[in-house]
């Protein structure tokens, strides 16, 4: 089940990309086990939420690499989207 830390680091990943950084310097806050994981972003405008990527994973793989992977994935390479902007980032719902 995903946690609250969980999407605070793909948030941390989205913006280390977005600044050009490495995933690296991130510092996780919680334990690295292998599970299925899903990263979603939507965008919520006037109360209402929109998908804008989305990107996962069935087979277990080590939270902490994965989630930044597929955060990122998610943000710049989900086909049916423009990439995610800065200027997005206000707006912006990690599931």
């Amino acid at each position: 089940m995903a946690e609250k830390a969980h999407c605070v680091y793909c948030f941390d990943a989205l913006m280390a990309a977005l600044e050009k950084k490495s995933p690296d310097t991130i510092s996780p806050k919680f334990e690295n086990r292998k599970s299925p994981l899903f990263v979603t972003w939507n965008i919520s405008t006037n109360g209402r939420e929109t998908l804008r990527g989305c990107i996962g994973t069935f087979s277990e793989i080590h939270l902490i690499p994965g989630l930044s992977e597929y955060a990122i994935i998610s943000a710049f390479e989900d086909t049916r989207f423009k990439p995610i902007k800065e200027s997005e980032l206000p707006s912006l719902i990690n599931q």
